[in-house]
């Protein structure tokens, strides 16, 4: 085989690899798309389900729980995320973002939201448990619990059918993130009944008058008899009212008292004429001292370094220090990675070979 020709296939299997390497390089670099495991058509084990009462009057609150029940997952490491969506078209009752209520507790966080289009209603609640522990994650619930509420207004009468988004609602596992929601899941059916809101308003029956005696005491007929006032006491004496006293006298503190002097036991008013009394006042002197004339300071003379005392101030001559310029220092070539030598390498040897041909 001619030289040329070795050369040819040479460096033809040298480029085909230069240009392998670097396409396999890009491709590891790319982030890879695994696609996530949903749960097959009667697989899940997680279910939702509702429950409240049957029936309830028109004009009253519908409460509904929507439970969620695990029984196992993978490595009993529980589940991370629960998306319920439910529908409904009945016209007979509405709801808002405030009327649903998550009930699991912290850390688990919700986002609620509600919509209408139409004559359907939609509810979606999403939770997330966001404590990112290796063992923080809820466990597996055998049983339902409570995973929300939803408190509907009623109006009219008529059936309520609550629907599952089978296509939407997940229930995601903390191990390998799986959907395993089963998609079997059945609807909640309930009842406005009319004839609900207000209580009726009591029918008032007027009671019978009571008679009122005539006369007797006895209810013989006989005649009335008409009381007779008590004696009344003197100052000192125990009262409960002013009838209970003397003429003249008040009822003060339980007992008869003169009304002029209420604290006086024995109801005699004595208080003695207050004297008056001088008050001696001083008499102001007047000033006989001269005031002091203010004392003059002689003015310095002579020279002095403090110029506060008359004097010149020497002041040290500032040194002004100038830094150096700056001189730009050149920047160094970036240094070749092993990659781009490596290509560099193959161009010389290719380079090399032709021009010894």
């Amino acid at each position: 085989m001619p030289k040329k020709t070795t050369f040819l296939l040479t460096g033809g299997a040298l480029v085909l690899l230069v240009v392998g390497m670097a396409i396999g390089l890009r491709l590891v670099k790319q982030p890879q798309q695994i696609p996530t495991p949903r749960a097959s058509v009667g697989g899940g084990t997680a279910t939702l389900s509702f429950s409240g009462p049957a029936t309830v009057n028109s004009g009253a609150t519908l409460p509904i729980a929507v439970n969620l029940a695990v029984p196992t997952t993978p490595n009993d490491n529980g589940i991370v995320g629960v998306k319920a969506v439910i529908t409904t078209n009945s016209p007979y009752v509405t709801i808002t973002d405030n009327d649903v209520a998550g009930s699991l507790p912290t850390p688990w966080l919700y986002q609620i939201q509600t919509a209408s289009t139409g004559s359907t209603t939609t509810i979606t609640i999403n939770a997330a448990f966001v404590q990112a522990s290796a063992t923080g994650y809820t466990a597996a619930t055998p049983g339902p619990v409570t995973f929300a509420t939803l408190n509907f207004a009623t109006s009219g009468s008529g059936p309520v059918q609550l629907d599952w988004n089978t296509s939407l609602s997940e229930v995601w596992t903390k191990d390998n993130h799986l959907d395993v929601l089963s998609n079997q899941l059945t609807s909640g059916s309930f009842t406005v009944a009319s004839g609900g809101g207000s209580s009726p308003t009591p029918t008032l029956t007027p009671a019978s008058p009571t008679p009122t005696p005539t006369g007797g005491t006895g209810g013989d007929g006989g005649p009335t008899p008409t009381p007779t006032a008590g004696p009344t006491n003197a100052c000192g004496g125990t009262c409960g009212s002013n009838v209970n006293c003397n003429a003249g006298l008040t009822c003060a503190y339980g007992y008869c008292r003169n009304p002029s002097c209420t604290l006086s036991t024995n109801c005699t008013c004595s208080s003695p004429t207050p004297t008056p009394t001088a008050i001696a006042y001083a008499t102001a002197t007047p000033r006989t001292t001269p005031r002091t004339t203010p004392t003059t300071y002689p003015t310095p003379t002579g020279s002095s370094s403090n110029p506060f005392l008359g004097g010149q101030a020497s002041y040290p001559t500032p040194v002004v220090s100038v830094p150096p310029l700056y001189t730009p220092q050149p920047t160094p070539a970036p240094k070749m990675g092993l990659f781009s030598r490596f290509i560099a390498f193959i161009v010389n040897l290719l380079q090399a070979l032709f021009l010894r041909k």
